[in-house]
């Protein structure tokens, strides 16, 4: 039986090891055939994919080497290229659009044999894709020429493009689109995308992982970091562009959801449907879906609920004509849970419905409902109901009650930064908007609260306590009690209370009431005080770049109504008190030390009268120099003062101290002044009862403020102040382009400063080598372009003058500019008083003549002004005056072939719009053009004339003693007649021409020898098409008027009203 055993077991052994020996031999002839076919066509399908990729985009694209093999991407052909850079599309040319390690394109085997090579697959490995899209809607992923498609056709081309899938691995992925604006990004992404992508309708079967991805719009992060895993089933048409989303999954860390919708690509954007639901789902998922990274609290923290949570993004994306899709959002949450480790209770019985509307994307549109949050801890319960509609300046509706135990909420929730306790209350009902505007009280920017929600306010903290877990000491002792409301949504009519203040730190103890009652009478009653170590500080509340030392004591006792009309002021007994305090900053290296400052302010009757507030010296140090003010005022009715001051400062090196945003100034400025006396006797001219003396010296000081859009440059100057005057003493400015240099003197400066109606008085001299008027005006742009209250649409406005200044300039400057006017050797007297400024036998020279002027102008409102000048001139070039003067090229537009002398007596009044420019219509006045030595060459109107009659002569004719007495009103210039003689002839006309360029002239062309015989005609039509006819007409076409309508009521734009006594404007 062995035997036959044996000799039975040596054929199936020998079969097997055949068996091994053939499939051996196979596979390693595959894998040699693997090997060696890449060699047998290596020029060809290498050359005939470059010269694909060449003829197929638009941009630069480099690599290192390029290789063929089977094993890059096995079993695929592919052809590799290593180390690749694609630069994107215009405007974008010189930006990197992709790099990666390799880019890889797939072959298809069955085209090897045939005269064209087909590219199936793409694969990219390694890869850093940037797309952006700037503002105006230009990507830089607009490689693809745009007739590539020809290359697809594989019998004209070497290679064709007929993909099957798409692979990125490993990846970064960045998309930056300015015209929305949103961002996103992706790390270490991985795609795959197959499908038959030859056809015009076919499935893309998607998978797509993301380690972490970022999603922001408008600035606003709404996923940040977070895991990203999709498998996704795209319908695509080639021929509409359209996309379907069917069958799609998606999960951001935790949270499943469904991703469905259309998106069909328009000519000139996006028109889509997309929607992303989680129908159900946990309050964790959702949490490990939202910024900011909450994994690390999760993990400590028991979090459960059941969730509903929806997006939509529906309508159309146009960047040109800024239309943008509707984006709704929905969350429902039911018994929700959430409980930190160690916490004794948790937050549990939350019950939230959110819905937010967002139309066209816009945020001042936005709108979110929370028509109930609700939850408990322990006994204790938060509630809210509200209702907001916009974000620069919303719709409020809210209703908010709350009773919670601070310690338990902080620690159900694991507030690991702050430690909180205490009980506290909320009960608020608010509602109505909430409004930002211009300050109706000015004219400059100045944007301040308008309006609020009605609301009534109950809160109180009782035992409170807090402290920063990075800080050694807590603010406890924490106790307020406040009541406040406002019945409408002016804010002057808020009621405030605020009782049983309480508040401890180390030492530090502050403790008081405030009540803020009868806004129409304003009743105040306080009684606060406090005692504060500022070196405390910052051992409990966190403070970056501030180290504080010193001592501040307040103690502040009011009681009384405060209003100003009724020369009332409530009984106050005040002190603060600030002792050897310092402050440094990481603004500057340098600290501000030995700061000292005593103030009290007493009031014994309630009278305005009573009043009195008295400066001990205030006194600092910064980097060696000392500076000292010290002030005694009494009576605000008519005020006693006694101010003084001594020292230096660097402002630029201050200013950097304290960093204020809004504000910037530089250079030194000098104090010695010493000031002394009674408004009264300022008022009445008691000035030997004065004793004002001492100077303020400036040096190279520029000053930049938010209200006025250019710097104002100091460059020196003193004010000397003796008795009732404060003199210039060679002070050099500039501001923009207009460099002025003052001399003289400001009386009456106590009272202007003092009081609301004071005028301020003066005498000085301006002399300039440069004034620019349009940097004068309401609403002149910052460099930054930023605007002032509607002056974008408005205009720059005109030139406003205060209402309560009097003086008198005597001017001196070299150039004056004025819109597209240029002005030399400008010197005269300027009267400024009321808002108005007069001007008396002011000389100037414009287009190369001498001109003498009396004038009056008044800015009536930022956006309209008043004129009234007289003027006159010997002689000037009416071709220099066309080319210099916009007014007179507008007003004579036909005389631009006109050469030669002229002289004017002219006067004119109107009103001027808000870019400083005359309003037509409202044009009034004559005077007299004299022709002293003029040729018309080109003048249209004779020319026609000359042609009608057929009579050469009356062409470009030589004038000379002519005298031209028009007038001006309501858009029509009217022409008194003009008597001629030219060549013999007896020409002569008068009539109508409108500031339109319409005519209506009548005239008469005597014949040789005397003109008793003459030949009638007429001319209508325009300046530059005029229309002559030889007959009679008496009156011809009269023209259409145009009246002024500002007496009709004008419209201006939405107003920032002038204000009647701008104080801070001068």
């Amino acid at each position: 039986m062995l035997p036959y055993l044996f000799i039975m077991q040596k054929p199936k052994k020998s079969i097997l090891f055949k068996i091994l020996k053939i499939s051996g031999i196979s596979v390693a002839a595959v894998l040699a055939l693997l090997f060696i076919l890449p060699y047998l066509f290596p020029d060809t399908i290498a050359s005939k994919v470059k010269q694909w990729v060449n003829g197929a985009i638009t941009s630069k694209l480099e690599f290192s080497n390029a290789r063929l093999s089977f094993f890059n991407h096995f079993p695929s052909l592919t052809l590799t290229l290593q180390d690749i850079s694609l630069t994107g599309s215009a405007p974008f040319e010189k930006d990197t659009l992709v790099s990666a390690k390799q880019l890889s394109f797939g072959i298809d085997l069955s085209s090897l044999f045939s005269e064209s090579v087909r590219i199936n697959q793409i694969f990219l490995t390694g890869a850093n894709i940037d797309v952006k899209v700037d503002a105006l809607g230009n990507a830089n992923y607009n490689v693809y020429r745009s007739d590539a498609a020809a290359a697809t056709d594989t019998s004209t081309s070497g290679a064709g493009l007929r993909l099957e899938s798409i692979v990125i691995e490993n990846s970064d992925l960045r998309y930056s689109d300015l015209s929305v604006p949103l961002t996103m990004s992706a790390e270490n992404l991985n795609y795959t995308g197959s499908g038959d992508l030859s056809k015009a309708v076919f499935d893309l079967s998607t998978r797509l992982s993301a380690d972490a991805f970022s999603f922001t719009y408008a600035g606003e992060s709404y996923i940040n970091q977070k895991q990203l895993r999709a498998k996704l089933v795209t319908k695509v048409n080639t021929k509409s562009l359209a996309l379907v989303f069917e069958k799609n999954r998606i999960r951001i860390n935790k949270l499943p959801v469904q991703f469905s919708g259309t998106f069909d690509f328009l000519q000139s954007g996006y028109n889509m449907d997309l929607q992303l639901d989680a129908r159900k789902t946990t309050l964790e998922n959702i949490i490990t879906a939202i910024p900011p990274d909450l994994t690390g609290w999760l993990d400590n923290t028991k979090v459960k609920g059941d969730a509903v949570f929806n997006i939509r993004l529906k309508g159309k994306y146009i960047a040109e004509t800024n239309t943008m899709p509707d984006l709704q959002l929905g969350l429902k949450v039911r018994e929700g849970y959430i409980a930190y480790k160690g916490a004794p209770y948790p937050v549990e019985n939350m019950f939230l419905n959110l819905e937010a509307r967002l139309p066209s994307l816009n945020t001042d549109s936005l709108d979110i409902q929370i028509d109930s949050l609700y939850f408990t801890v322990d006994k204790g319960y938060c509630s809210i109901i509200s209702h907001t509609t916009g974000l620069e300046q919303p719709y409020i509706a809210a209703t908010v009650k709350a009773d919670l135990d601070l310690e338990k909420w902080d620690k159900a929730i694991g507030l690991n930064d702050m430690e909180l306790r205490g009980q506290c209350n909320i009960d608020l009902h608010a509602k109505g908007q909430f409004r930002k505007g211009q300050n109706p009280d000015r004219w400059r920017k100045d944007i301040i609260v308008t309006g609020i929600p009605s609301f009534t306010l109950s809160s109180s903290v009782h035992n409170g306590y807090f402290r920063y877990a990075s800080l050694p000491e807590a603010v406890h002792d924490i106790s307020f009690g406040v009541r406040s409301s406002c019945p409408d949504s002016n804010y002057r009519h808020v009621q405030l209370e605020i009782d049983n203040i309480n508040l401890t730190a180390l030492k530090n103890v502050i403790k008081g009431y405030i009540r803020i009652t009868d806004p129409e009478n304003l009743h105040v009653d306080a009684d606060l005080s406090g005692n504060i170590h500022l070196k405390d500080i910052a051992q409990c509340i966190p403070v970056e770049n501030l180290n504080l030392s010193g001592d501040i004591l307040v103690d502040v006792k009011i009681n009384g109504i405060y209003n100003k009309e009724k020369k009332l002021f409530p009984v106050t007994k005040a002190k603060l008190s600030i002792t050897d305090a310092e402050i440094l900053t990481g603004y500057y290296p340098h600290p501000v030390t030995r700061i000292n400052v005593l103030t009290e302010i007493e009031n014994a009757d309630g009278s305005l009268s009573g009043t009195s507030v008295v400066v001990h010296p205030v006194s600092f140090e910064f980097e060696g120099q000392p500076f000292t003010i010290q002030a005694n005022l009494k009576n605000p009715e008519d005020l006693e003062y006694k101010i003084a001051s001594n020292g230096t400062i660097d402002l630029g090196k201050i200013y950097r101290v304290f960093a204020v945003k809004g504000y910037d100034a530089s250079g030194f400025l000098s104090a010695n002044i010493a000031l002394k006396g009674k408004q009264s006797d300022a008022a009445a001219g008691r000035y030997h009862l004065l004793v004002n003396s001492g100077q303020l010296r400036l040096k190279e000081v520029a000053l930049r403020m938010e209200a006025f859009p250019k710097a104002f440059n100091i460059h020196s100057g003193v004010f000397r102040f003796q008795q009732d005057k404060m003199w210039f003493d060679e002070f050099k400015s500039n501001y923009g382009t207009s460099s002025l240099v003052l001399n003289g003197y400001l009386e009456n400066v106590i009272n202007y400063v003092v009081q609301n109606d004071a005028v301020l008085k003066g005498k000085l001299t301006l002399t300039a080598d440069r004034v620019n008027l349009n940097e004068f005006t309401a609403f002149e742009a910052p460099a930054d372009t930023a605007t002032v209250a509607a002056a974008d649409t408005a205009g720059a406005g005109v030139i406003m003058i205060p209402k309560n200044v009097s003086l008198v300039l005597a001017a001196n400057a070299k150039e004056v500019h004025y819109n597209d006017v240029a002005i030399n050797d400008f010197k005269g007297q300027l009267w400024i008083d009321q808002g108005k400024v007069q001007l008396k036998e002011t000389g100037f020279r414009l287009a190369g003549a001498t001109f003498m002027m009396d004038a009056f102008y008044e800015g009536i409102t930022p956006y309209k002004g008043s004129f009234d000048f007289k003027v006159k001139a010997d002689s000037f070039s009416i071709a220099k005056a066309y080319n210099d003067i916009p007014m007179f090229r507008e007003m004579a537009s036909s005389a631009s072939g006109v050469q030669g002398i002229v002289g004017m007596d002219y006067s004119l009044s109107g009103r001027l719009d808000q870019n400083m420019y005359p309003i037509y219509p409202s044009l009034k006045g004559g005077g007299v053009l004299t022709l002293k030595k003029v040729k018309l060459k080109g003048f249209k109107l004779m020319n026609a004339v000359s042609h009608s009659a057929d009579y050469a002569a009356l062409k470009d004719p030589d004038l000379s003693g002519i005298n031209l007495k028009t007038t001006i009103s309501n858009n029509v210039i009217t022409l008194d007649r003009v008597k001629l003689r030219i060549a013999g002839l007896r020409p002569r006309f008068e009539g109508q021409v409108s500031m339109d360029g319409e005519l209506n002239i009548k005239g008469r062309i005597g014949l040789p020898p005397l003109g008793i015989i003459g030949i009638p005609f007429t001319v209508s039509g325009t300046s530059e098409d005029p229309v002559v006819k030889l007959k009679r007409d008496k009156t011809g076409k009269v023209l259409q008027e145009k009246e002024d309508t500002e007496e009709a009521g004008e419209s201006e734009p939405a107003a920032v009203p002038v204000a009647p006594q701008e104080k801070n404007e001068r």
